[in-house]
């Protein structure tokens, strides 16, 4: 309960993708698939800049994506299949450059 009314007080902090992102990490561990969702969601939806633009701008860049990368299976696993297709279209075009091995390690990614 701790991890998802830290996620709600989070929603218009000026870290609140970062926030979001780690909020939807725990929920997932959690089990709490829903909830998990909301938070992915919320962590590819909020605004770019912050006062705190460079460094900001940096971890919305990743966490935006990421935030994809690891809603598609739940999506999938929901059977949501054209949803999960979506995300992937996304992750696979802006992500064309990264390295190899990145979206595997955004997979591994723990709370």
């Amino acid at each position: 309960m701790k991890v998802a009314q830290e996620f709600h007080a989070s929603k218009y902090s000026f870290m609140a993708v970062s926030t979001a992102f780690q909020a939807a990490l725990g929920l997932e561990a959690l089990g709490k698939t829903a909830e998990a969702e909301a938070a992915y969601r919320h962590a590819m939806s909020s605004p770019w800049l912050t006062d705190f633009h460079y460094v900001s701008t940096q971890i919305r860049a990743f966490e935006v994506i990421a935030a994809r990368v690891r809603l598609a299976p739940l999506l999938r696993k929901a059977g949501r299949y054209d949803e999960a297709k979506a995300l992937e279209a996304i992750v696979a075009h802006t992500w064309s450059d990264a390295d190899p091995g990145l979206r595997a390690r955004v997979l591994r990614l723990s709370y």
